[in-house]
C-alpha cells in the first residue's frame, strides 16, 4: 500500500483562503424596447469679425499696390539709371 493512501476516510485539506467569485448576469432585468440614440451636433461655420476685417484689409491693401513683378521691374529700372 502506498504511503499517502488512507483507507476508509475522506481527506479535505484548504489551503489559503476560500472565495466566492462574484456572480455576473448577462441578460438585463427588464427588456428594453427601444434606445435613443441620437446626439444633436451643432457646427458653427461663421468666421469671426475680427477675420473678415483682416481679409477684407488684406484684399484692399492688395488691390493698391503693386505686384512683386512690378517692383522687381521698378527697381532694375532704378538700377540701370
Amino acid at each position: 500500500m502506498a504511503a499517502n493512501t488512507q483507507v476508509g476516510k475522506t481527506n479535505v485539506q484548504t489551503i489559503g483562503k476560500t472565495e466566492v467569485a462574484p456572480t455576473v448576469t448577462v441578460r438585463p432585468k427588464a427588456r428594453v424596447e427601444t434606445i435613443d440614440q441620437s446626439r444633436e451636433e451643432t457646427t458653427n461655420n461663421e468666421l469671426p469679425p475680427y477675420l473678415w476685417i483682416i481679409g477684407i484689409l488684406l484684399f484692399i491693401v492688395g488691390w493698391v499696390t503693386d505686384t512683386p513683378a512690378t517692383y522687381m521691374k521698378n527697381f532694375r529700372r532704378k538700377k540701370d539709371g
